[in-house]
């Protein structure tokens, strides 16, 4: 299974292949770096009460959480922001929130989620 992080030209992209292609039924996510608000690592479980919809991808309760989702309503989105999403069954995942409303919110599962956290932070300067 692969799910590959870059930074390129500004510009933060997600490379699903495999098994990650097959449950997000989705191969690639970008966001312009400048869109970006925050990176952090959070539990998932409060995340997953977030979500609403799913609009393309799979869902395998307390196993698989993959694809496109529509967000419930809060202070932070408007009616049609969406969430990426791709975990499994960890606790802690890396959350990227944006300022674009489609993904308004990346929510991945690594192994090196904290390196990746560090890059992607220090590229955008938060």
């Amino acid at each position: 299974m692969a799910l590959e992080v870059s930074l390129d030209g500004g510009t933060l992209s997600i490379d699903l292949s495999g098994w990650h292609l097959f449950f997000a039924m989705r191969s690639h996510v970008e966001v312009p770096l400048a869109d970006i608000e925050s990176v952090s690592l959070q539990p998932k479980h409060p995340l997953v009460s977030q979500v609403a919809v799913r609009m393309r991808g799979s869902s395998i309760p307390g196993r698989v959480l993959a694809g496109s989702y529509s967000v419930w309503p809060h202070a932070r989105v408007e009616k049609g922001d969406r969430q990426f999403w791709m975990t499994y069954g960890a606790a802690e995942v890396l959350v990227i929130e944006t300022r674009v409303s489609r993904p308004r919110r990346i929510v991945l599962e690594l192994e090196d989620r904290h390196a990746v956290m560090l890059r992607i932070q220090e590229a955008v300067g938060v």
